[in-house]
């Protein structure tokens, strides 16, 4: 698949993640410590948007410096379909869901983009690339940090 028609579902799932963080936090807005922690989730998730669309001009401008990119379209799908489920839930969510959801959804971020391709085409490219990669892994370990903390906490509340 082409650099650009990749980047553009790559550009609607982020958005849609970091809607689904937003909607988290609202979710848990009587906890104030999870409904910051979502909102810094969300403010991530936009940054990730900026980035993908500073890759999409250099990529319309110097579509050369890039080949041909894999993208699971399956697994987004997937994601989205997840955090649409949950979002249009009447139920209340259970931060154990949420969080379950979320380190699932990030875990497989970076198999849903074949960017390897993308990281030959130059050290400037394969940084920014890299940067975004980086992202969906830092995502998912602050995700488990957080869950931990969650998990002990209730532990000693018994």
């Amino acid at each position: 698949m082409e650099i650009l028609k990749a980047l553009r579902p790559i550009e609607e799932f982020e958005r849609k993640l970091a809607l689904f963080y937003e909607w988290c936090g609202r979710s848990f807005v009587d906890d104030y410590e999870t409904s910051s922690f979502f909102y810094c989730m969300k403010v991530e998730e936009e940054s990730n948007i900026n980035l993908v669309q500073y890759i999409r001009r250099i990529a319309r401008q110097n579509p050369l410096l890039f080949g041909e990119v894999d993208l699971n379209m399956d697994g987004i799908q997937e994601s989205t379909s997840k955090m649409a489920r949950l979002m249009s839930s009447t139920a209340e969510p259970s931060l154990e869901d949420v969080l379950n959801a979320a380190l699932e959804i990030e875990r497989n971020a970076t198999d849903f983009y074949g960017f390897s391709h993308i990281s030959e085409a130059g050290p400037g490219i394969a940084q920014l690339v890299g940067s975004l990669q980086k992202s969906f892994l830092a995502h998912y370990e602050t995700l488990a940090k957080f869950r931990a903390k969650q998990i002990q906490e209730q532990l000693i509340a018994g």
